[in-house]
C-alpha cells in the first residue's frame, strides 16, 4: 500500500485544500458532493465503532476477500468480487474518477450551480 497510496500526509492535506477551496469559493455543495465517498465511508466506519480493519482474509490465488459484517467500502468491494490488492486500489481510483466527472458534468450542464 505504501507504494500505491500517498500516505496520511498527503490525503489529509489534500482533503483540507478541497475543502478550503470550496468554501473560501462559495461552493459548499459541489465540494460536499466531492466528498461523498468519505462521507459514506465515515458512516460505515460509525457503523462498527471505527474498531474495523480493512483489511481482507487471502484465497488461494493471492485475491481478497471479506466475510463479515460491511463496515467500510473495502468490505463492499471485497464482498463483491475476490480482487488482489493492486485490483483493490484501482476500484477504489475508479470510483473516485467517476465520482469526479458525474459532479463536474453536473456543474457543466448547469444542473448544480457554482454561483
Amino acid at each position: 500500500p505504501a507504494r500505491i497510496f500517498p500516505g496520511d500526509t498527503f490525503t489529509l492535506f489534500a482533503g483540507a485544500a478541497i475543502a478550503s477551496a470550496s468554501i473560501i469559493g462559495n461552493i459548499k455543495t459541489i465540494g460536499a458532493l466531492l466528498f461523498l465517498p468519505m462521507i459514506l465511508e465515515f458512516f460505515l466506519k460509525l457503523r462498527g465503532h471505527f474498531r474495523a480493519e480493512n483489511y481482507g482474509k487471502l484465497d488461494e490465488e493471492g485475491k481478497l476477500y471479506y466475510e463479515k459484517r460491511i463496515e467500510s467500502l473495502t468490505h463492499i468491494f471485497m464482498r463483491w468480487r475476490h480482487l488482489k490488492e493492486y485490483h483493490l486500489v484501482l476500484m477504489f481510483w475508479m470510483v473516485q474518477i467517476v465520482w469526479c466527472v458525474i459532479v463536474a458534468s453536473l456543474v457543466f450542464f448547469n444542473v448544480l450551480s457554482i454561483r
